[in-house]
C-alpha cells in the first residue's frame, strides 16, 4: 500500500503527518490539524500517483493495496 500524504488548504503544506484532537464540543470526534500552521480541518488527502500534488477525490481497492487518486489518475487505472 502506498504512504498517505496530505496538503492543506490554509499554507500550503504537504506532510505525511498530522496533528489529531479529541474535538472539545463533541467528545466522540476527533479533529485534525496541519502540523506547519496549525490550521483545523484543512488537511486532504493528495493522489498517491508518484509527483501528483492534487487532491485525491477517488478511493479504491486494489490487489496491492487501497489507492488515492485525483481523477485524472482515477480514470487511467
Amino acid at each position: 500500500m502506498k504512504e498517505l500524504h496530505f496538503k492543506c488548504k490554509e499554507c500550503g503544506k504537504i506532510t505525511k503527518t498530522y496533528l489529531k484532537a479529541k474535538n472539545p464540543f463533541n467528545k466522540t470526534d476527533d479533529i485534525f490539524g496541519c502540523p506547519n500552521c496549525k490550521g483545523i480541518n484543512t488537511l486532504y488527502r493528495i493522489c498517491d500517483e508518484p509527483n501528483c500534488k492534487e487532491i485525491a477525490i477517488c478511493g479504491f481497492p486494489t490487489d496491492k493495496g487501497y489507492r488515492n487518486t485525483c481523477g485524472k489518475h482515477y480514470k487511467k487505472l
